[in-house]
């Protein structure tokens, strides 16, 4: 049946179950092209419009895959209720049919009783005795066909129980499903939201600088959500001497000595300390104190062929888990 059509066939469990198969299966490939064209804007950060271009598409994707789940969760509700329903006219057929077993086994009881009656007649009365095992071998016929009619019943209560367990089996998968399609939206709305400085993150990291002397601080950082984190760390740093021209720009150079240190020593993601021999150790210690107690992972590299005493703060591109 065409995926069309069971969009409006609303009532039947089957269709209902395709359709929210069918958004599921289009939400996951719209997530796929959302993280694949989010690498290729990544790769393509030498050229901004090109790379504004694809994370375009990227967030294009992401509402495409949200739409695509909140379209499958009515589906999913009614697939609930239609598999309840289900279970309770199952259990329903399964007491008629209790029902109807018990009655022909009454029949069957009563059958073998009027059997018995019709022996004592023959015992009695010899006259009527071809008359009454007539109605014995009747009475007979008619216990066997109450005893087949009986066994298909019990046969066909089974099939229904057996049915009723598929339809509960198959409604725990779905929910099963949604719950992990669920954490999968959660993680990915975490990798595409941009870092934030917390007000008690901002105190923290002032508190651990408010006995210093304030000494200055270059940064740099690429344009976009790394140039966004990076100023709002600066907003914590007033009255510092703060060199931000390197905020922000589109193409960022590093010397080919420094890039290959932090790429041996630094996690991809977190900022970098970066400073030469002739810079106060005590400095960068303290800033490192200082991320640490706000809990932001920082890690401090030295760089041998810097001869001034600058410390840098180099804030990298955001890191997808």
């Amino acid at each position: 049946m065409h995926y069309w059509n069971l969009l409006w066939d609303w009532n039947t469990l089957d269709s209902v179950r395709a359709v929210h198969s069918f958004l599921e299966g289009w939400a996951l490939v719209f997530f796929g092209l959302l993280v694949l064209f989010d690498v290729l804007a990544h790769f393509a950060e030498e050229s901004k419009s090109r790379a504004k271009h694809l994370e375009r598409i990227g967030l294009a994707c992401f509402a495409l895959a949200v739409l695509s789940e909140a379209l499958a969760y009515p589906y999913s509700r009614r697939n609930d209720a239609l598999a309840r329903r289900q279970d309770a006219e199952q259990q329903a057929k399964i007491a008629a049919l209790d029902n109807a077993t018990q009655g022909l086994k009454t029949d069957a009881q009563n059958a073998r009783t009027q059997a018995e009656g019709f022996k004592a007649q023959i015992a009695a009365s010899g006259a009527l005795a071809k008359h009454a095992e007539a109605q014995v071998a009747s009475a007979k016929a008619d216990s066997a066909a109450a005893s087949a009619k009986a066994e298909g019943f019990r046969l066909e209560i089974a099939k229904a129980q057996e049915s009723a367990a598929k339809a509960t089996e198959e409604a725990a998968r779905i929910t099963k499903d949604n719950l992990v399609l669920q954490a999968d939206i959660l993680r990915l709305q975490g990798n595409i939201a941009d870092r934030v400085l917390t007000s008690d993150q901002r105190s923290k990291f002032i508190s651990v600088l408010a006995g210093t002397s304030k000494f200055p601080i270059s940064f740099t950082s690429l344009d976009g959500e790394p140039a966004r984190y990076a100023r709002q760390i600066i907003s914590a740093l007033t009255g510092w001497k703060i060199n931000a021209e390197g905020v922000g720009i589109t193409t960022l150079r590093l010397d080919p000595g420094l890039e290959a240190s932090i790429q041996a020593n630094v996690p991809g993601g977190v900022p970098i300390i970066h400073f030469g021999p002739n810079a106060n150790h005590a400095n960068v210690r303290v800033l490192e104190q200082a991320f640490v107690a706000a809990g932001i992972k920082a890690v401090a590299v030295e760089f041998a062929k810097d001869t001034t005493d600058e410390i840098a703060i180099h804030v990298p591109l955001k890191i997808p888990q």
